[in-house]
């Protein structure tokens, strides 16, 4: 009798939490325009309700409270990426991110959690660069205190046992951890450049449409230490970051189809960010935007539309049979940079819920009379549609 019990309650909370998981991811989804589940799409002005706040002039930015939730906003993610060496001299490349959708524009009544305002989804991946291997996997959680949700003093951003975590003692400390059964991250990452504000003081516009725009800031380089598990094997790592932080309620706008975003370390202490938005026809987009960090971060220089991509090799996906350019060629003859970025492997892409390529590159070239190389990691968004 009491076995029996205890295999009906063990469905029941199973269904349970299956039939939230599939309500989550419905909600999502059915946010977007015509039901599309890509990232690009839930960005767009037609996957607004109303009663949102829109990004459309500078503004201040107060830290560390802009690490926390703007909830008056569509959308919000926190991002970090970076490559790793480990102690047995192999390379790896990581991702961990978490973007909130708020359904409402105020915070969510916790009393009530299955009403809450807000859904999170959590990605994380690791590149396993010498075996070529892509660990990924994602989360999707409904706010809820103490498991999924943004807290302060110190800065938490948690989506149930994933957290990304500001240190309480020194505000340039970060602390990241995710666990999967085959997969598990554990790092400090320690900024070593100040936090810098893209676009126009901090207003990164995505299109000529006021509004489709962002709240966008960068700490671009910071040291990371601590250790990988890739399934048995657990290895001690250390290398560089990336933190790219972003809200708005519309950022994209019909015609736009996705992005290319590049997040560079390149050695003399130099880092570079561009990201490049892509029309339905392929072209690039004139609202594409980054930054040139010269001299330790002291010096920026603004890098816009004058700069060219130039795709020189593709990778077919096997999973999706989605094409993306998996080396590219960047030009500015302003700043006599010219570099070539390549995938360090092909099979980078996400094929869960969104489907998109973020994964770890290596970088050559020129900048000047300086010969360029350096890592770092590139999004392409927007290659399904």
């Amino acid at each position: 009798m009491k076995s029996n019990l205890s295999a009906t309650l063990s469905s029941a909370i199973l269904c349970c939490i299956l039939f939230l998981a599939m309500h989550i991811y419905q909600i999502v989804v059915q946010v977007a325009p015509s039901g599309e589940s890509s990232v690009s799409s839930l960005l767009t002005e037609t996957a607004t309700p109303a009663g949102f706040s829109y990004a459309t002039e500078p503004r201040q930015f107060i830290f560390p409270k802009d690490h926390a939730a703007h909830y008056a906003f569509r959308s919000e993610w926190w991002y970090f990426t970076g490559n790793l060496i480990g102690n047995n001299k192999q390379s790896y490349g990581f991702d961990l991110t978490v973007f909130r959708f708020g359904l409402k524009p105020q915070p969510s009544d916790l009393q009530q959690s299955l009403r809450s305002s807000h859904i999170y989804l959590a990605h994380f991946a690791i590149a396993d660069v010498t075996a070529k291997k892509y660990l990924k996997a994602e989360k999707f959680a409904r706010e809820l205190p103490g498991l999924t949700g943004v807290t302060t003093e110190p800065i938490n951003i948690q989506v149930e046992n994933w957290w990304i975590k500001q240190d309480a003692d020194k505000e340039h400390v970060w602390q990241l951890r995710a666990a999967t059964p085959v997969s598990e991250l554990d790092l400090t990452l320690s900024a070593l450049r100040p936090i810098a504000l893209q676009g126009t003081d901090g207003l990164s516009s995505k299109s000529a449409t006021p509004g489709n725009a962002s709240y966008y800031y960068s700490i671009p380089r910071l040291r990371a230490t601590g250790r990988l598990r890739l399934n048995e094997q657990e290895v001690d790592v250390t290398g560089e970051a990336w933190f790219d932080r972003e809200w708005s309620t519309s950022a994209l706008e019909r015609g736009q189809v996705g992005w290319d975003w590049f997040g560079l370390h390149l050695n003399e202490d130099i880092e570079l960010m561009y990201y490049q938005i892509r029309k339905a026809n392929g072209d690039a987009d004139g609202e594409s935007h980054g930054t040139l960090f010269l001299n330790h971060g002291e010096v920026t220089r603004a890098l816009d539309h004058s700069v060219k991509l130039y795709p020189l090799k593709y990778w077919r996906s096997p999973t999706t049979n989605t094409r993306y350019p998996v080396e590219w060629r960047m030009v500015s003859s302003e700043y006599a940079l010219d570099i070539t970025i390549t995938a360090k492997f092909d099979d980078q892409q996400w094929t869960d819920t969104f489907d998109y390529w973020e994964g770890a590159v290596t970088v050559t070239g020129n900048l000047g009379a300086r010969t360029i190389k350096g890592s770092g990691f590139l999004e392409m968004t927007g290659y399904d549609q």
